[in-house]
């Protein structure tokens, strides 16, 4: 008999945790299409066009589904508040940790440095053919590209506009502005597919990477090394394409 009411105890909790994660998918959803409702409501308000009410939907679309893969940032600060500060990184160590360390700039680096940078990373995601940052501008934040493809370019809106570089899953870019305060951008970075990435600003990676000189050396090292390469290119009509990764981003770019 104790035994039976075990079983019937553990079962009335399964059914309920089954219960309560459905209400939340539910709700999930139900907002989601509410803001889908709201956006078609201010499109048709505002006589957008076709092409472009196709686009931002496609866009939000691809936001939810994201959305629906993991918990929202206000939500896991939410859920992590009441965590000891030591036990708050690990969740986002175990989230990011396997893209992390797919990058050459952290495979080497201890899990704590890593926790520390995953936890002080913001969500962006860019749609195909936004420019995430841009050529010239103030550099405020560097980049590290969970999933997608995007191209580096130089000379953009011009007749000499060239491409530098294509950048996919577990590349970075904008190093620089973590190594020089007011850094202006070498180069605009767009997305060539639907992009989800991470980004850092320089205050908090330099938090993070406080007593780490050999990190900042290996970004410093990066930089310098695309900063010539950029240049040359910059100087160069007879540009060839970068060879970094190119193989599996194009296999990539022909299924998209």
């Amino acid at each position: 008999i104790f035994t039976m009411i075990v079983g019937a105890s553990m079962f009335a909790f399964g059914v309920s945790h089954i219960v309560n994660l459905l209400s939340e998918i539910s709700s999930r959803s139900r907002q989601f299409r509410i803001k889908l409702d709201r956006m078609n409501h201010y499109m048709e308000q505002n006589k957008l066009p076709t092409d472009l009410r196709i686009e931002i939907r496609d866009f939000l679309h691809q936001i939810g589904r994201k959305m629906r893969e993991r918990a929202s940032i206000r939500e896991e600060e939410e859920l992590l508040s009441d965590l000891s500060v030591g036990l708050r990184g690990k969740p986002g160590l175990a989230i990011h940790k396997h893209t992390l360390l797919q990058m050459p700039l952290f495979q080497h680096a201890d899990d704590r440095f890593v926790s520390e940078i995953a936890m002080r990373m913001r969500s962006v995601y860019s749609s195909v053919g936004e420019c995430i940052v841009t050529e010239g501008d103030v550099a405020t934040e560097m980049y590290f590209i969970l999933s997608g493809v995007v191209e580096v370019i130089i000379n953009v809106d011009t007749d000499k506009e060239t491409r530098v570089a294509l950048l996919s899953d577990a590349h970075f870019f904008g190093e620089s502005a973590v190594m020089k305060h007011g850094e202006r951008r070498s180069a605009t970075v767009r997305a060539v597919t639907f992009t989800e990435m991470r980004s850092l600003d320089r205050e908090s990676f330099l938090e993070a990477a406080a007593g780490r000189p050999d990190i900042l050396e290996q970004i410093d090292g990066v930089r310098q090394d695309r900063m010539e390469d950029t240049n040359k290119k910059r100087q160069s009509s007879d540009v060839r394409s970068p060879d970094v990764g190119q193989s599996s981003i194009q296999r990539r770019l022909s299924r998209s």
